[in-house]
């Protein structure tokens, strides 16, 4: 599938490993952008994203300066690598998610997104690590700062550090992922998720569940922030950094975000010649039935990659997925004819070769010499003395029969000796 056959359907966010975290947030960050406009009178807003992944959070932010009437920019950092520790995150998603990053998957997909947007324009982007990229950023150069990269204490902790040199004045530091405060949690858990680096688990206390390494960052670099939906955000002022009382906004989904039952994730449309057709993601994708489960949320590209590519396949249309199966059977039938005819040497014995060909097997005696094994088995049969070649439906067969006559012929010789 080529990029610019199936453009009209990105941006795709239809399942959680691309979308990363609840909708609702999104219309949250358009409101902090809405916020600055409407209270200060800002006319740009430029916003540093920390953690981009596919972009959902990135046409959230670029849309709102557009739809807003506003200039600006949105600086994307992200490593667009796998970082989950699965050891650590055993969870489903995890091995989802660094699936989905191999070999800079998730950045095409993040790249076309943006543009399938219309937003590419605005966008800059900057392939690295946030501990390396930050510290070279001009200060107090961004209205927002967003941070959304890796969840563990460490590295969360010091994106922060860097978002207060990196906002400007009144300008807002916000995040993703706050779902409990670290006085809610149990500490003694809370303590050892930290030690093990675990991403996201479940508090035993209040049975929700949350992410460690977030919660404890906040908790150490700002103490008290503002949260809805689990997006969190602090505004610089004068006297330092202080929650936002004020916002308003109206809870409404962003559109590239809205996936209805109108836009299923993965629906069988055909099952033929042993392979099940899949309407996905705005092609066709034909899966080996013998494959069993398949995930379908992750990228086309990783699909394609994670599978040989007869056993699954993206086609534009239903009629050229219908057409490479044919092609695949066709190949396939034809190359098992190939080898029933074929000649296989199986084994030797008392002057004889088996041979296994079309189905059946031979023996031929090796005083012969080569033998044209490409004629039909019953042709060769009428061409030798029936002590020399034959076929016989088993190899047992074939054995007992060299056996046979190889004891006439022994016995032959041993009478004419008597007989001497």
């Amino acid at each position: 599938m080529s990029k610019d056959s199936s453009i009209s359907e990105w941006p795709q966010f239809s399942s959680e490993v691309m979308r990363q975290g609840p909708a609702i947030r999104k219309a949250h960050m358009t409101s902090l952008v809405r916020l600055l406009k409407d209270e200060q009178g800002l006319q740009t807003v430029n916003i540093l994203e920390v953690g981009s992944w596919a972009g959902a959070s990135t046409i959230t932010w670029a849309r709102a300066i557009k739809d807003l009437g506003l200039s600006g920019s949105v600086h994307c950092v992200d490593i667009w690598e796998p970082y989950f520790d699965l050891e650590a995150n055993k969870a489903e998603i995890y091995e989802k998610m660094n699936r989905a990053a191999e070999h800079g998957v998730i950045f095409e997909e993040f790249r076309r997104n943006i543009a399938a947007a219309g937003v590419e324009h605005i966008v800059t982007i900057t392939k690295g690590n946030s501990r390396d990229i930050l510290p070279i950023l001009p200060e107090n150069s961004y209205q927002i700062v967003f941070i959304d990269g890796s969840h563990l204490y460490a590295d969360i902790y010091r994106d922060i550090i860097q978002a207060k040199r990196l906002v400007a004045d009144d300008g807002i530091i916000c995040g993703d992922d706050l779902e409990l405060s670290v006085e809610a949690v149990d500490q003694a858990a809370h303590r050892k998720n930290l030690v093990d680096n675990v991403d996201f688990t479940e508090d035993p206390s209040t049975g929700v569940s949350y992410h460690p390494g977030v919660s404890q960052a906040i908790a150490d670099a700002f103490g008290e922030v503002s949260v809805w939906d689990g997006l969190w955000a602090v505004r610089r002022t004068r006297k330092g950094f202080e929650t936002i009382n004020d916002l308003e906004y109206e809870p409404q989904i962003p559109e590239h975000l809205n996936v209805g039952e109108k836009n299923p994730l993965a629906e069988v449309v055909r099952s033929e010649l042993g392979f099940n057709i899949i309407r996905s993601q705005g092609s066709y994708i034909a899966c080996r039935e013998s494959l069993g489960v398949v995930d379908f949320s992750l990228p086309l590209n990783a699909l394609t990659r994670a599978y040989a590519s007869s056993d699954l396949f993206v086609a534009s249309t239903l009629e050229d997925a219908l057409l490479r199966l044919c092609e695949l059977t066709i190949s396939s039938l034809r190359s098992e004819i190939e080898a029933k005819n074929s000649a296989k040497l199986l084994e030797s014995h008392l002057g004889f070769n088996i041979i296994y060909c079309q189905d059946q097997y031979a023996a031929c005696r090796q005083s012969l010499g080569p033998v044209r094994f490409s004629d039909p088995l019953r042709d060769l049969s009428q061409m030798y003395p029936a002590e020399d070649f034959f076929i016989e439906t088993t190899r047992d067969r074939v054995l007992l029969r060299i056996c046979e006559i190889e004891q006439a012929r022994l016995n032959r010789i041993i009478a004419d000796r008597d007989l001497r």
